[in-house]
């Protein structure tokens, strides 16, 4: 049976109807502040309205894949029960659903040819892609093909290794946020700017899932960018003064036409960009229901409209008291740094209590907003749940060194999104970030040595995954 979507719920963390599904208090649509919202009585609260019809032509494709791939169901009805049933004219084994007959055969994860090989390795060198098209003596839709075949068996291959390893041991994660301007799709000289998400192990640094606000899915006008909001004023929190900044960065969020609603660019013009708002729904939702239902504490952006998808998709372990959600700021630029707590203060409307550090040794400084457990902060507890968006920003860090702006500026956002997809493997397995001495596979427990590019690309290497 497919998960149920519905994200329309009161978001205020202190209220009786915080994260309730169709609860019979809600008011929707209301227009009370001028836009289509959730008005909960119980609080005031007015979220904005979510199409979850959009939501789900966002978040199924890719958990049915998960599904019949990881979980090896039937893509019919779901059922796990199935008998094998002989096999394709590649080999490929097939099934047949116990439950409603269907015959249906997985994802073949044949071996990557020469040419594969090829096609990654000089994307990871900085050529360009008409370049690789003309070196390989292949289309464009022949690059596209393979560079969606190899995602689609790399993301197999290590989602079946999480599964089994580390799927419901992730207690800690954390998320950031960034841009990246690219062209419009099959024309040239326009350009799309889209908004990253991505969300990592907060202890390893291990990426789990990266998501942009392009979707090739047909979506109602609600779900497209509009850019309604208008431009916020560029706020750098990681200058002096930062409790002013973040003073600022409550009142540009109150001068929005709705919180969820973010000015990020107005360079777009496809309409298959979509409001971040949406994407962050579909983040976080695949992020609770596939690949980290059991996480204690959550470390985020200091961005409203993520606040409220995180809040969302693990709203019942928060009602639970299982989870924890924090806003974070800090300017980490060594490890080993020793913090004091200099001071609390509450801000915005919500009063949200925001809880200030510094190092002994005046080298940096830390702030920390628990957004789900105000009535219990203890700031000198939060530090022992190390909280950092130090590995977040190293992956987006190391991103934009492989692939640099003026690269990514001659990039479709299809093969963009691809890529990044690829690269999240790629520095999982392969890449040591500065003061370590292991990849984010082997501190998380996935990997036993640092791999290189022949053996990511090395299929037999995964076989021990259900070990």
């Amino acid at each position: 049976m497919l998960p149920k979507i519905d994200v329309n719920v009161c978001k205020s963390e202190d209220c009786k109807n915080f994260a309730l599904v169709d609860c019979a208090d809600y008011v929707k649509p209301s227009f009370k502040l001028g836009y289509r919202a959730i008005y909960c009585p119980k609080c005031g609260g007015n979220s904005y309205l979510i199409n979850n019809d959009d939501l789900k032509k966002i978040f199924y494709p890719y958990w049915s894949f998960y599904m019949k791939n990881i979980e090896k169901t039937c893509p019919s009805c779901y059922s796990t029960e199935n008998i094998k049933y002989g096999t394709t004219a590649i080999g490929t084994v097939r099934y047949q659903c116990k439950n409603c007959n269907n015959v249906y055969s997985l994802k073949n994860l044949n071996k990557f040819d020469d040419v594969d090989n090829k096609l990654i390795e000089s994307l990871l060198k900085n050529t360009k892609v008409s370049t690789i098209f003309k070196e390989l003596k292949i289309t464009p839709a022949s690059f596209y093909r393979r560079l969606e075949n190899i995602n689609e068996i790399l993301d197999i291959l290590c989602r079946k290794v999480e599964k089994y390893k580390i799927k419901n041991k992730l207690s800690s994660i954390e998320t950031s946020l960034f841009n990246l301007n690219c062209r419009v799709e099959n024309k040239t000289g326009l350009s799309n700017n889209l908004h990253c998400i991505v969300s990592c192990c907060s202890k390893t640094g291990y990426v789990l899932s990266i998501t942009t606000n392009w979707n090739d899915q047909e979506l109602s006008l609600e779900s497209i960018y509009k850019s309604q909001n208008i431009p916020a004023e560029s706020i750098n929190l990681l200058e002096e003064n930062t409790i002013e900044k973040i003073y600022k960065k409550y009142e540009s969020f109150h001068k929005r036409h709705s919180f969820d609603h973010i000015h990020y660019t107005s360079d777009n013009v496809s309409k298959h960009v979509i409001e971040p708002v949406v994407a962050g729904h579909s983040h976080f939702k695949t992020l609770e229901i596939l690949l980290a239902p059991n996480v204690k504490h959550h470390f985020i952006h200091h961005e409203f409209y993520i606040r409220g998808a995180v809040l969302t998709a693990y709203g019942n372990a928060i009602r639970n008291e299982k989870c924890d959600v924090f806003y974070v700021i800090s300017n980490e630029n060594r490890d080993g740094i020793q913090y004091k707590h200099t001071g609390s203060y509450k801000v915005g409307w919500w009063k949200n209590i925001w809880h200030e550090y510094k190092d002994i040794n005046g080298e940096g400084y830390k702030y920390i907003c628990n957004l789900t457990s105000s009535k219990n902060n203890q700031p000198y507890e939060y530090l022992k749940l190390n909280p950092s968006l130090k590995y977040s920003e190293e992956f987006i860090k190391t991103f934009l060194y492989f692939f640099p702006s003026k690269r990514i500026n001659s990039l479709s956002p299809k093969i963009l999104v691809k890529i990044l997809s690829l690269f999240s493997k790629y520095y999982n397995y392969c890449c040591i970030p500065p003061n370590e001495t292991l990849t984010a596979a082997q501190r998380i427990g996935v990997a036993k040595q640092q791999y290189d590019l022949s053996m990511i690309l090395n299929v037999d290497l995964y076989s021990d995954s259900e070990e």
